[in-house]
């Protein structure tokens, strides 16, 4: 039964105004923003933008000062959540699934406190903070981006200690601090996007963010706990001014009607401000269009209403991939084979041209198993796998069209499927120890062996809660088997402690011992009440004789537990303990490298042996630069750099030593933008505009890792800057390109300065019959007529306007004053005299590839642009539905369409509309390097000739 049907929603809208004086209202649901941060995370994991491994040693500040120690805890995808959404600010709640790593706590006072596990992700630790979104506007693109920015969350918390929260909140401590310091690259996140870039009535200039909890969200245990949606307030070019944000009262937008199949019906709403209705045309809205999203999805209506307000209701549907790889899981033991098969966007079954594995986590290439030319991957095998599980990125090539495309997924690769949290746990019998499995079973059960000291909290799931019985907290020692069984099954080995252990027992941890395998256990200290009597008893599988202990036979598997007890009258004075693990496949860790062979940074196809480079200081123009790192071999073994260490090559300044920042590699138009305070930054990926150097990046010998970065500058033009390269270690440290005396200089330099002479502005006839108009044609003051024009009263002639030396990548109309607003077109009369009837009109022609038209360009469905003020005086003509002739449209040419009739009526200046398109228009177009070139274009004409015929421009 739904709690907000749609019937709701608009009872809640009708006869009142909800957008407060904005122009309109978006909604989207927590589902699509999850959908859209689990893509982005997969795709981050192929391009070295994922979340780095977290290493910490976290000090529990007690008394017996334990420490914990994280290796390798591993990310997996975000899930965002509302339960502290109060349409106040844009916070929401972020929780991160650790889906792999290693858990070991000790204490150096105490050779045997010691509990450890190896963690999988079914286990259910998580890491959880609130976070807030944020507005981030592109200076290129103009598009309003919705981020999250892991640097700035805060209110950490996880539950890697289980029920010990003082030593989860210092593990979440860590872990923040190690956040606050991610670069942008990979600690932001893009949710979606508003499209500023158009000039309609209805576009969007402007958004704020607010959160909201869907109805009954915040109560714990309902089933849409957490349920919310982001709220983008939009201004539009209509609007004067911002509205006023929401009250506490305000309607949740989307409703929660259900298919057929049980899916939702609804997850996004659009609601226009009812005083905006009067600038759509023919049903029409720009502002719906402006709704973009970062991965593939695309917002699908599915019914409109007015209650008042325009609201339309719709789904945020994903559009397939235009490939993508199949398998029939996405984990598997090591040693094994699995099939993967690409897939094209109807999921029929096409033949890779090549397929590749990479292993994340190995520094040597049997790491990343073998996968051959028909997609069958064998994993490395138990030998050779080094960890206790591997993230294996498999992609897949396939050239279509002279174009290489790319899809890629993850599969995990474990040492072991089953696990148990923890294998062995060392604690206080007052504190609850939470326990986890990982087992193959639909359902894992939960019991206590051997002689009983507590209770489980439940019987069955993945997570259960063991706490102590009241004399466990006074005995001296206390041991608890807990078993977990699925399919398989394993074995906790729970250890209660009243304090230390006085009595220590040799040794105190044995792991790896085989079936049958015996054990000689000793006291450290004989001469330690020598006067009481020695009990010697076995916990566990397997035989004590005397103080020899004898693994059990067969394939049991666990940790016994042999107590010795200093006993006098009965009472036990002092107890100790050795823990021995038995049946435990042993992992035999991978090596690293220890010193590196060379580490270079150098500018492909730069001067000085590619030691120095020069590129253009507006921000957007990319210069590779290549770094090369080889490491000696260790015992003839030659060990790569980890990925994580590969994420982390960065540039630094040679003088500060400081880190050049990390730009934002989502925009594919993004650079140093202008009001940055950072005058220097990389990216990962290439812009859209053309590097420094034409470079073709050669390939490397498999040990040596090679990165190449997009370096991009706002700086000084004409001043020097010395960079060179470094890598976080992943045992700790940097190394940098400076030991082996490798660096490179780079110089900003200036934009060049353009004249007439770079441009072309050719008109051609496109329809009405006579030859291309001619601008520069002689003129004779005997016959001053214009063969092009005179007996051509309806024509349309396209003016080309191109660089010589290059093309346009982007357009976008711009302001001349504060008083004019932005327009599109220009008109012209023939004369200004009331009853004057010849009338030219402009419009214009501009394919941007990353624009939202991109689309229509690819179904050649496009028309030529005209302003919306000249669809408004012309009353709607057929001559302002016109399409392109795609055959006379030159690629990276700005063109404008210049028509001419002979049968529109003069009007009069005096009318805003009217007056605003009688002059010329602002242009700003970017060249293929990025380069900025501020244009002027107007009705002009030679001597003798109507001014409404011609195109003139002007450099600004």
């Amino acid at each position: 039964m739904p709690i907000n049907p749609i019937e709701h929603v608009l009872a809640r809208m009708t006869g009142r105004n909800i957008t407060r004086g904005w122009g309109a209202v978006a909604a989207i649901a927590r589902k699509l923003m999850n959908d859209m941060l689990h893509e982005q995370y997969r795709q981050r994991l192929s391009d070295l933008r994922f979340l780095p491994l977290f290493n910490a040693v976290v000090d529990h500040e007690d008394h017996v000062r334990t420490r914990s120690k994280l290796r390798n805890i591993e990310f997996g995808a975000p899930l965002l959540s509302f339960t502290n959404a109060s349409l106040s600010d844009s916070r929401a709640q972020l929780t991160f699934p650790i889906v792999a790593g290693e858990y070991l706590q000790r204490s150096p006072l105490a050779e045997n406190l010691l509990t450890s596990f190896i963690i999988d992700e079914s286990m259910g630790f998580t890491l959880v903070m609130a976070i807030e979104l944020r507005l981030v506007t592109g200076e290129v693109d103009h598009r309003g981006r919705v981020t999250l920015d892991l640097r700035e969350a805060s209110s950490f918390s996880c539950n890697l200690a289980g029920a010990a929260e003082h030593v989860n909140e210092r593990i979440a401590a860590a872990i923040e601090k190690e956040f606050a310091d991610l670069p942008q690259h990979r600690g932001q996140f893009e949710l979606g996007m508003l499209d500023f870039s158009g000039y309609t009535a209805l576009t969007p200039t402007h958004f704020r963010i607010l959160t909201q909890a869907a109805p009954g969200a915040k109560t714990l245990g309902a089933d849409n706990y957490g349920d919310g949606a982001v709220l983008a307030f939009i201004q539009l070019q209509a609007n004067d001014h911002e509205g006023e944000l929401p009250e506490h009262d305000f309607p949740y937008l989307i409703p929660d009607d259900r298919n057929s199949d049980g899916s939702e019906k609804y997850s996004a709403t659009m609601v226009v401000d009812k005083s905006m209705l009067k600038h759509v045309t023919d049903d029409r809205l720009d502002v719906l269009a402006s709704l973009l999203f970062s991965t593939s999805h695309k917002f699908a209506e599915k019914e409109r209403h007015e209650p008042h307000d325009l609201a339309v209701f719709g789904t945020i549907d994903a559009v397939p991939a235009l490939y993508s790889i199949r398998s029939k899981s996405a984990t598997m033991l090591a040693g094994e084979k699995q099939q993967f098969t690409l897939v094209d966007q109807q999921g029929a079954e096409v033949r890779a041209t090549n397929w590749f594995a990479r292993s994340r986590q190995s520094r040597l290439a049997i790491g990343d198993g073998k996968i051959d030319g028909n997609g069958l991957y064998q994993a490395v095998g138990l030998p050779d796998i080094g960890h206790h599980s591997l993230t294996i990125l498999i992609t897949a090539e396939i050239k279509k069209d002279s174009q290489m495309h790319r899809a890629t997924t993850q599969l995990v690769v474990h040492f072991e499927h089953e696990q148990v949290s923890p294998q062995i746990g060392v604690f206080a019998a007052r504190t609850p120890m939470v326990l986890s499995a990982a087992l193959q079973a639909d359902e894992i059960n939960w019991s206590l062996l051997g002689e009983q000291h507590g209770q489980l909290d439940r019987a069955q799931g993945k997570r259960v809660t063991f706490i102590a019985e009241k004399p466990a907290s006074r005995r001296q020692l206390s041991v608890q088997r807990v078993q977990a069984k699925g399919q398989q099954q394993r074995m906790s080995t729970l250890v209660m402690l009243n304090g230390l252990q006085s009595l220590a027992i040799e040794p105190a941890r044995t792991t790896g011992l085989e079936a049958g395998q015996s054990v000689s256990l000793r006291e450290r200290d004989p001469a330690f009440l020598a006067g009481a009597q020695r009990r010697w008893r076995l916990i566990g599988p397997g035989q004590l004789e005397g103080r020899n202990y004898t693994a059990p036979s067969g394939n049991e598997r666990g940790t016994s537990v042999v107590v010795c007890e200093a006993v006098n009258n009965g009472v036990v004075l002092a107890a100790g303990y050795s823990l021995l693990a038995f049946g435990e496949p042993l992992l035999a860790e991978e090596g690293r490298w220890h010193e590196l062979r060379y580490h270079k940074v150098t500018v492909p196809g730069g001067d000085a042996n590619e030691s120095y480079g020069e590129l253009i200081n507006h921000g957007l123009q990319p210069l590779h630069v290549a770094v090369e790192i080889e490491p000696l071999p260790v015992d003839g073994k030659y060990y790569r750099l980890s990925e994580d260490e590969r994420a982390s090559i960065g540039l630094y300044f040679e003088g500060s030593k400081q880190r050049l920042v990390a730009l934002n590699d989502d925009n594919p138009s993004g650079g140093i933008e202008q009001d940055d305070l950072h005058r220097w930054g990389t990216r990962n990926v290439p812009n859209r505009f053309q590097p420094a150097y034409p470079v073709s990046i050669e390939a490397r010998e498999e040990n040596v890792t090679r990165r190449v970065l997009y370096l991009h500058c706002g700086d000084e033009a004409d001043v020097d800057v010395t960079l060179y390269s470094g890598f976080r270690v992943d045992v700790g440290g940097t190394e940098t390109s400076l030991k082996f005396d490798s660096q490179i200089v780079v110089r900003p330099k200036a934009a060049p300065v353009r004249d007439q002479s770079d441009y072309y502005l050719t008109p051609v006839r496109v329809e009405g019959g006579g030859d291309n108009p001619d601008p520069n044609r002689p003129i004779d003051p005997e016959m001053p007529d214009d063969p092009a024009f005179d007996f051509h009263l309806k024509t349309i002639d396209y003016w080309v306007f191109r660089l010589k030396d290059g093309s346009f990548e982007t357009a976008e109309f711009i302001k001349r004053s504060s008083i004019y607003p932005v327009h599109q077109s220009m008109i012209r009369w023939e004369s200004e005299h009331h009853n004057e009837t010849m009338f030219s009109f402009t419009g214009s022609i501009f394919r941007d590839r990353f624009s939202k038209e991109e689309e229509k360009w690819m179904n050649l469905e496009v028309k030529i642009v005209f302003d919306e003020r000249l669809q408004k005086l012309m009353g709607g003509r057929k001559e302002l539905d016109t399409d392109v002739l795609l055959e006379r449209f030159v690629e990276g040419a700005f063109v404008i369409t210049n028509h001419r009739v002979p049968d529109f009526s003069y009007k009069a200046p005096g009318e805003l509309d009217r007056d605003t398109l009688s002059e010329g228009f602002y242009v700003l177009l970017r060249d293929h390097q990025g380069n900025p070139h501020y244009l002027y274009f107007k009705h002009e004409a030679p001597l003798y000739s109507s001014p409404r015929n011609y195109i003139d421009y002007f450099i600004l």
